[in-house]
């Protein structure tokens, strides 16, 4: 009896353990996603901005995209 409880108690543990590490895991990557794509505007404000210096009508729509989305810096 003793033997079958364990068992059960170390199905249940590794089954709480998979799923903790689970969650952990996918909430790292989530993490990990929006630093990516936060840092990814960055680089992409200074140049969008250079080209816009430039007279690019493409960064021209860039930007426009980026103050309609809320992500451009107010100046």
């Amino acid at each position: 009896m003793k033997e079958a409880a364990k068992r059960g108690a170390m199905q249940a543990a590794e089954a709480a353990f998979e799923s903790g590490y689970n969650s952990g895991f996918f909430n790292g990557y989530q993490v990990g996603e929006t630093v990516g794509y936060v840092r990814g505007i960055d680089s992409l404000k200074a140049a969008v901005s250079d080209g816009l210096r430039h007279g690019s009508p493409e960064c021209a729509k860039a930007m426009q995209s980026l103050k309609s989305l809320g992500l451009a810096d107010d100046e």
